[in-house]
């Protein structure tokens, strides 16, 4: 079985604002942060940009100079001056949708995925996904499984992590480790899960991961290449080492690591 491929080192590319993999980026309704420099590279980056109702209150906040391509959700939270500011000043589109169902995060992604296959990209990035509220954390980890579901491929980033499910089968995780690394954890969520892993200090060896029993938390990026294989979706998290964005991970060297 070929392993599934994950390299998210290139979401946070230097330079000519290219990302080897194409990615929409949703801003949530949480402190955007002081890092500018990670939040400007994230952005040209992008391939599309979507405020979630109240995140464009923090994208106002942060630097009005952001102008996202939509801004969607029930409205509620969005402020007269901030919808009036992108809406009237710049002609974005403010896409209401009532669903009671969702949130904005999940309405969010569905207008990205409603978008021209053409401008479609292959992954969306979330920010800031923690750092406030409990139940809202949760609520983006529930996120990545239904968007996993959907075969939907969910980045959440935060001040200090990069968070994403792993598929079931081989797993093989591509990490610059000037960017990313070295605290890693892979947990299972919501049922028992077995992993066999390399390249970690402490490698699982098929057992059994389960809440109330082992989970992996609080363990080290040892290479440049992860494998994780696992029987069923699995959490995989990882530091971020932004005051550290000296390089970026080229396609020769991606196809390196990958040779190796």
């Amino acid at each position: 079985m070929t392993a599934t491929l994950w390299n998210p080192s290139t979401l946070l590319a230097l330079g000519d604002g290219k990302s080897e993999e194409t990615f929409g980026v949703v801003i949530l309704n949480q402190p955007i942060g002081d890092d500018a420099e990670l939040f400007g590279r994230i952005w040209r980056n992008a391939a599309v940009r979507v405020c979630a109702d109240g995140g464009s209150n923090r994208l106002y906040d942060h630097d009005s100079n952001y102008v996202p391509d939509y801004i969607t959700g029930d409205l509620d939270s969005i402020r007269p001056e901030v919808r009036q500011h992108y809406q009237q000043n710049h002609n974005i589109p403010v896409v209401e949708d009532g669903d009671q169902y969702a949130t904005d995060f999940g309405k969010s992604i569905k207008l990205i995925q409603k978008l021209p296959e053409k401008e479609r990209p292959q992954s969306i990035v979330a920010l800031p996904a923690f750092g406030g509220r409990v139940d809202q954390s949760i609520h983006a980890i529930q996120t990545l499984y239904e968007c996993a579901q959907q075969g939907i491929r969910l980045y959440l980033l935060s001040s200090e992590n990069v968070t994403f499910l792993l598929e079931p089968g081989p797993n093989k995780i591509v990490l610059d480790k000037q960017l990313l690394g070295p605290a890693c954890g892979v947990m299972p969520v919501g049922e028992p899960v077995r992993c066999t892993t390399s390249g970690l200090r402490w490698n699982l060896e098929g057992e059994e991961m389960r809440f109330g029993g082992l989970v992996s938390t609080s363990n080290l990026v040892d290479g440049d290449v992860v494998e994780v294989e696992t029987d069923k979706r699995v959490l995989w998290t990882v530091d971020a080492r932004y005051l550290c964005l000296t390089c970026n991970l080229t396609s020769s060297r991606l196809l390196s690591l990958l040779l190796q």
